[in-house]
């Protein structure tokens, strides 16, 4: 849908609600509203923790290869 078509339908919507199922609307709204803000929190924590495990896992490479570099330099 492109964005005329969605705001024709909830201009629709609008019209076309009575007084009656607006409290019902307006509880709807502000539950996808939560929990979209829900969804996005937690996306970035997930996002945040695997990139830390990202770095926690190249600083133990790191480490490995210098440890590696060392015992080569002491063999020779």
């Amino acid at each position: 849908m492109c964005p005329t078509q969605v705001g024709r339908a909830v201009w629709t919507a609008f019209r076309d609600m009575d007084i009656r199922n607006f409290w019902d609307f307006q509880k709807k709204a502000l539950l996808r509203s939560v929990l979209l803000v829900i969804m996005v929190i937690s996306g970035y924590n997930l996002c945040k923790i695997a990139y830390e495990k990202g770095e926690d896992k190249a600083r133990q490479d790191l480490k490995q290869e210098q440890a590696e570099v060392k015992q080569g330099e002491s063999i020779s």
